[in-house]
């Protein structure tokens, strides 16, 4: 993960000094770099669950079955950086994370978004806009902050962090 991700988390985290609660990451194998160290010493449960066993998975298990995993109004917080545009069925993931979060959770996502290139680790299927968030992603959310950051090669990616609203 890159570190202009991390940073927009951490001052996120800072400017709306949220209780995280009980957090899950999803996709949370550290390739380059983690969100966990902003979110883990605040967090009274932290987990990170990955499709594959690597650093900082916690639970090696597939986004579309976390909630038979979890269970509804589980999580106070759910994070997920780079890791949509992996998943073929993203629309799946995006829902099971809705279920989850407990009334008034925040959910962070990150997504590389137009213009980053292709980087199949295993597979790169998506980009995500502004509109995708706004309108599926982070739908019956109020959206707290959303911005788009560049990675060390100048690529775009977009964050948000956002409020479930009851």
């Amino acid at each position: 993960m890159i570190g202009t991700i991390i940073e927009f988390a951490k001052e996120s985290l800072f400017k709306h000094q949220f209780n995280v609660g009980r957090t899950l990451e999803i996709g949370s194998y550290n390739v380059n770099g983690t969100i966990r160290d902003s979110f883990q010493h605040k967090s009274n449960e932290y987990i990170g669950v990955d499709q594959s066993a690597g650093p900082c998975v916690d639970l090696v298990i597939n986004a579309h079955e976390l909630l038979d995993c979890f269970g509804s109004n589980s999580f106070d917080t759910i994070l997920c950086c780079e890791m949509l545009e992996h998943d073929p069925q993203f629309w799946l993931t995006v829902g099971i994370m809705h279920q989850m979060l407990k009334p008034n959770g925040y959910l962070f996502v990150s997504t590389p978004t137009f213009g980053f290139p292709l980087h199949r680790f295993p597979k790169d299927y998506w980009r995500f806009g502004e509109d995708a968030y706004r309108e599926f992603i982070f739908k019956g959310f109020e959206i707290l902050e959303i911005g788009e950051v560049k990675d060390c090669m100048n690529s775009p990616v977009l964050c948000c962090l956002g409020r479930k609203i009851p």
